[in-house]
């Protein structure tokens, strides 16, 4: 991915976000830095994804879908893991219909676990505007 590309804000983000993947080690990282990590993965993708689900094209109910599950953590060396696990290509966008067909048997029906509207709008502006 060619980051020049990006609105501003999303150069902002993405920078931010491989700055601080790159000072995980083989400890868990604190929950700040997960949160960061969070955060900017989140934003990286609602923009890729256009604020849309990946599979249905959806704008409604979206939530994250993580590729690289937490029970594989005992499997694979530490810090191999929180680096996959928390790099933003590690998530998908997908409403609460997609994610429960990519969990059968796990239902997500929650509403705290979608995306707000309103962080999806205040993205959106941010990289109308370039304003970090």
């Amino acid at each position: 991915m060619n980051i020049n590309n990006l609105p501003l804000y999303m150069q902002h983000k993405f920078s931010q976000h491989m700055r601080t993947l790159a000072t995980l080690g083989e400890l868990e990282p604190s929950e700040e830095v997960r949160m960061v990590l969070k955060r900017t993965a989140r934003e990286i993708n609602l923009y890729l994804s256009n604020f849309k689900c990946e599979k249905c094209q959806t704008k409604d109910n979206l939530t994250t879908h993580h590729l690289v599950y937490k029970i594989q953590r005992h499997y694979i060396q530490a810090q191999r893991y929180y680096k996959q696990r928390y790099y933003f290509g590690n998530q998908a966008i997908l409403c609460c219909d997609c994610h429960n067909r990519a969990h059968p048997g796990s239902v997500t029906q929650k509403a705290e676990k979608y995306i707000d509207p309103k962080l999806i709008s205040k993205i959106k502006k941010r990289c109308q505007n370039g304003t970090n």
